[in-house]
């Protein structure tokens, strides 16, 4: 699997290197991104300093000619030795490479793009954001503070091709999608994906969705290609109102690998882990502002996030960013988050089994301050219950991040 990953993208990146010096030649090139980094400072067993950080570029190559990319780098401990020897693990992710060429007709914009990697992933508010060009609406509790997608309804490494449209005179766009991956049930084989996708932003009304199928195949010395089942998948996001009305109500979620037969795949299928799930209501009180969201997100997903800890659970965020020290603007808020280990959606039938172990309440409070073209972050995560568990050193975490454009 992951000779193959390199293999391809290589051939992309290789693609992309080539094309970059042509935007010389002309006087619409030019280049345009976003950097950043975060470090996550633990005690667990001493202390532990992570470091992440992350490239994105745009390279617009000629008016109608663009190819973007997007790199992620991470070390789990800087003050592990081996890290300056080459003996510990620090990772090279690529999270997108893509090329795509644009043409204007009579109705609108037609995209045409060849991608490797997670390109505008389902659930995140990226393909609204470069569309038509809104602020992000995705939710503070899947933030990252790395990279531009945040939070995605269900991973997937793709290469692929896709088309969409952008219709002329209304905030509208479709597209369809054919790709390969394998991120199936089974990494032995390759997926073959066919994915459609809608998506409209209007004054009070965003939305993103995404449906299609994929379809495992294998080949053998007598079938040349074999598919045995079909699965689908879905996912959106969307967001009624807007990021400055009174009250607001944003929407993330969808289902993946769900198989189409009750067969052996079906049986085995468990719906909670493959299912993602995040509802909020969003009040703005002129600058204050409070969100109350509840989710059941599969554990695989939570543990990429920065201060969830469970699967299942209720946060309630309230911050005022309209605060200046001088010139400088920041923004204050906590994070209050009450979830359950091991515990999702199709357990609350069996509520009254929640409190036979302690939940996890966490208490995160944080600041934003704008610096230059920036914007800088630090947060402070308290863990209730490893405190209340005799556990002070899995109790604290510091994050700092920063991320620029340029």
């Amino acid at each position: 699997m992951y000779n193959m990953k390199k293999k391809y993208t290589v051939c992309i990146l290789s693609l992309v290197l080539a094309v970059v010096p042509v935007q010389h030649f002309y006087a619409a090139g030019f280049f345009n991104g976003y950097a950043g980094m975060r470090a996550d400072i633990s005690f667990t067993n001493s202390v532990e300093l992570a470091l992440k950080s992350f490239f994105a570029g745009q390279f617009n190559i000629t008016k109608n000619f663009i190819a973007r990319a997007e790199f992620t780098l991470s070390a789990d401990n800087l003050f592990d030795p081996e890290l300056f020897t080459g003996g510990a693990d620090a990772k090279f992710q690529i999270d997108e490479i893509s090329l795509i060429f644009r043409r204007q007709f009579l109705g609108g914009a037609n995209y045409l793009s060849a991608f490797v990697g997670t390109y505008e992933p389902v659930g995140s508010d990226i393909f609204l954001r470069r569309q038509f060009g809104i602020q992000p609406i995705a939710s503070k509790i899947t933030e990252s503070w790395l990279g531009l997608s945040g939070s995605i309804v269900y991973p997937r490494f793709n290469m692929g091709i896709s088309d969409v449209v952008h219709f002329s005179g209304q905030p509208i766009s479709a597209g369809a999608y054919i790709y390969f991956n394998r991120n199936g049930n089974n990494t032995d084989r390759m997926d073959f994906n066919g994915d459609i996708r809608f998506a409209c932003a209007y004054q009070y009304f965003y939305v993103d969705v995404v449906t299609g199928i994929n379809a495992p195949f294998t080949t053998t010395d007598k079938v040349y290609l074999l598919v045995e089942s079909l699965y689908g998948h879905a996912g959106m996001i969307m967001l009624v109102g807007n990021n400055y009305t009174p009250v607001a109500f944003f929407f993330q979620g969808g289902i993946y690998y769900f198989p189409f037969k009750r067969n052996k795949d079906f049986s085995e299928y468990t719906i909670k882990e493959h299912m993602y799930l995040l509802s909020e209501v969003r009040s703005n009180f002129s600058s204050f502002q409070l969100s109350v969201a509840a989710f059941s997100i599969p554990q695989k997903t939570v543990d990429t996030l920065l201060f969830l800890r469970d699967p299942l659970g209720i946060n309630i965020s309230f911050s005022n960013n309209a605060l200046h020290a001088g010139t400088v603007q920041f923004e204050l808020g906590v994070h209050t988050t009450l979830s359950f280990p091991d515990k999702y959606f199709t357990d609350l039938i069996h509520i009254s089994d929640f409190f036979d172990t302690m939940p996890t309440l966490t208490l995160a409070p944080y600041m934003a301050m704008r610096m230059s073209s920036g914007e800088m972050r630090v947060m402070f995560q308290l863990d209730a219950t490893a405190l209340a568990n005799e556990q002070p050193a899995k109790a604290f975490k510091i994050n700092v991040g920063y991320k620029a454009q340029f």
